[in-house]
């Protein structure tokens, strides 16, 4: 049995910055998961990756803020591409093409989304 029981896998953990999200995401790392951390800033993730990445883990930051999609019932867009021009923080489809892009790709520990 291995020490890593979430090797090769990949976890997205939502409001990483600090709290229960951000020892959720160490733990997710420290289990061998490769982890997508996002939150709405930027400061607290780039501190976690370090401390991920400090400790052997591997993660992604995406920050971006989810809660307008969900107050805005938006869904993800359909084609692959779609929502691909907009990916800044404070755009619903951007977010979703930022997520998407996390998710389908094979991150390094190096590589931010």
């Amino acid at each position: 049995m291995t020490d890593k029981p979430l090797a090769g896998q990949l976890a997205l953990v939502t409001g990483a910055s600090r709290g229960i999200g951000a020892a959720t995401a160490e733990a997710l790392a420290a289990a061998g998961a490769h982890v997508v951390l996002t939150a709405r800033t930027s400061g607290g993730l780039e501190e976690l990756e370090e401390r991920i990445h400090a400790s052997g883990g591997s993660g992604t930051i995406a920050p971006m803020d989810l809660t307008r999609a969900i107050r805005s019932r938006a869904s993800p867009p359909r084609s692959a591409d779609a929502g691909m021009r907009s990916t800044s923080s404070s755009s619903t489809p951007g977010c979703w093409a930022i997520l998407r892009r996390c998710l389908r790709s094979t991150a390094s520990a190096s590589t931010s989304c």
